[in-house]
């Protein structure tokens, strides 16, 4: 954690090239990863807890400096390290405990299509609402609520784009 008496030592010159290795240090970590859940890891190491307009203005340089590979929307950007290939990406992640538990939104669909991948491997095939469920427990979440669902939709969605799944009948099927 860095000692910042202010938020105003957060935006100081002197500190870019801190916060700069501690978004590096982050996506080695955790990447792929959210916009907001890198902002709010490098905040928290800051002893800041909420986002505001500068602070938003501020990290967006930053990234935008780095040139890094993202994938999602513009709304929602996923960051990438530079080893990492989101067309191959195949490793999908479970939260150990509810401090690293991620919001349905801070999954990336790449993630989400390989969780996908795998409830199909085992059971070969499944109605659509059967998969979102069982996908979404895979991730530690209990309910199916908008959020969860829109992030397995994405998910199995791009297991179909990319080939290694298909609908038919209303049944998603594994592809292999």
């Amino acid at each position: 954690m860095v000692a910042a008496n202010s938020l105003e030592d957060f935006l100081l010159p002197k500190n870019n090239q801190i916060i700069i290795r501690q978004i590096i240090q982050v996506l080695e970590k955790e990447a792929p990863i959210s916009k907001d859940l890198l902002y709010k890891r490098v905040l928290a190491a800051w002893g800041i807890a909420r986002m505001g307009a500068r602070l938003q203005v501020h990290l967006d340089g930053h990234l935008k400096s780095l040139a890094l590979q993202t994938t999602g929307n513009s709304n929602h950007p996923i960051y990438w390290n530079a080893s990492q290939t989101p067309a191959g990406y195949g490793i999908y992640r479970i939260a150990t405990n509810d401090q690293n538990k991620r919001e349905p939104e801070d999954l990336p669909a790449e993630e989400v299509a390989a969780a996908i991948k795998h409830v199909l491997s085992l059971q070969i095939s499944l109605p659509k609402n059967e998969l979102v469920l069982a996908t979404a427990k895979l991730f530690g979440f209990a309910r199916r609520g908008t959020n969860v669902e829109l992030a397995m939709l994405r998910g199995i969605e791009l297991a179909i784009n990319s080939k290694h799944a298909e609908e038919v009948m209303g049944r998603i099927v594994w592809k292999g």
